[in-house]
């Protein structure tokens, strides 16, 4: 199949890379994150806005969230605190949590 892209260079750039990502999620039967994530394997502390402190580990992120290995896992919707960023708990996983960056 033959695409013809028109716009800006960066514009089908960016096209172009959104394509093979649906294309290769696709394959592996996932879908497309909204952002690149950066795997990373750091220790951190989440902090929970009672004071709770999680130690974990930032097993990848993104500018929009980060999967935390952590254990036990806070709550979905639970809102916590890494470094001066701040999040809420989206999901639950294998080896922690998935949480995504709250805008202030």
């Amino acid at each position: 199949v033959n695409i013809r892209l028109t716009g800006s260079r960066t514009r089908r750039a960016r096209t172009a890379d959104a394509l093979i990502e649906i294309v290769n999620h696709k394959s592996r039967d996932q879908k497309p994150r909204r952002a690149t994530r950066i795997t990373q394997d750091e220790p951190c502390e989440a902090r929970l806005e009672n004071g709770t402190i999680y130690p974990c580990r930032i097993l990848d992120m993104s500018v929009t969230g980060a999967s935390l290995g952590v254990s036990p896992r806070p709550d979905i919707g639970a809102v916590l605190t890494i470094g001066k960023m701040r999040a809420r708990v989206m999901r639950h996983h294998e080896d922690g949590v998935g949480i995504e960056f709250i805008k202030s």
